[in-house]
């Protein structure tokens, strides 16, 4: 993640928080993390208990995520 400075006032915005999907999944990645001065205040890992499809529950929040972001508009 790099932030740039805003073009009009030179100054760097404010970040007060992000949420990653499927990452940092390991104790080496958070480490990795932490080392460039990305620090967490919770880290919350959501497990999806159906027996049937393991997985699917959190799949679907996934793509109602993905339904409701403009992905696009984070490449412009």
């Amino acid at each position: 993640m790099v932030l740039k400075e805003d073009e009009e006032t030179g100054k760097v915005p404010f970040v007060g928080g992000f949420i990653l999907v499927n990452f940092p999944e390991t104790e080496e990645q958070i480490n990795k993390l932490k080392d460039h001065g990305l620090d967490f205040d919770r880290i919350i890992y959501l497990t999806d208990m159906n027996e049937e499809e393991p997985g699917i529950d959190i799949k679907k929040k996934i793509e109602t995520i993905d339904e409701l972001y403009d992905w696009e508009a984070e490449n412009e």
